[in-house]
Parts: C-alpha cells; structure tokens; sequence
C-alpha cells in the first residue's frame, strides 16, 4: 500500500527553492551524508515517476538544482518542498535525519 505524501500549504506553491544558491552559487558541495539520504529519498519514495525530478541524481544537490531541494549557500540541504509532485511510499527513509 502506498501512502500518498502530498503536502498542501501555501509555504511550499513555489515549485522550484534553490532561491540561497541561484545568486552566486554553493560556496560547498552538499556533504555526502546530505547527498545518500537525498537519494535514498528519492529511491524509496518513487522519484523515476515524480512529476518533476529535474537534475536528481546528477552531480551535487545543490549546485546541480535538484528539484524541489533548497540549500544554503555553505552546501546544506535546509528545506524539501514537493508540493503536488506525485510522492508516495510507505514511509519517509530513517536516512532522511541526515539532512
């Protein structure tokens, strides 16, 4: 069974949040625990059939604009937003406390 996660809330109707990087870009790379728990994510929660997965899994998840992952500009990960984006799974991987 799979339960749906979609969140409903105005905070998260701006589709794409790498708003901390776009300027002048990450002054660091995402750490590699941020980046595993990132993909662990995504391969838990059905990211092949996300309606949008832009740039996921391809290089840093902050220099590379994941979709829906905004960082601040020393590299970390500091919100998901994936307001109707189609997430679903059983539950959120434990990883994910890495971030």
């Amino acid at each position: 069974m799979h339960v749906p996660l979609e969140l409903e809330n105005d905070f998260f109707a701006e589709l794409d949040s790498n708003k901390a990087c776009t300027h002048k870009g990450c002054q660091a790379t995402t750490s590699a625990a941020e980046r595993l728990a990132l993909q662990e994510f995504y391969n838990e929660l059905g990211g092949n059939f996300w309606r949008y997965n832009y740039n996921w899994n391809s290089g840093d998840p902050c220099d590379n604009h994941w979709f829906g992952v905004g960082c601040d500009s020393d590299g970390h990960v500091i919100s998901l937003h994936f307001f109707e984006n189609h997430v679903v799974g059983n539950q959120i991987p434990d990883a994910i406390t890495n971030i």
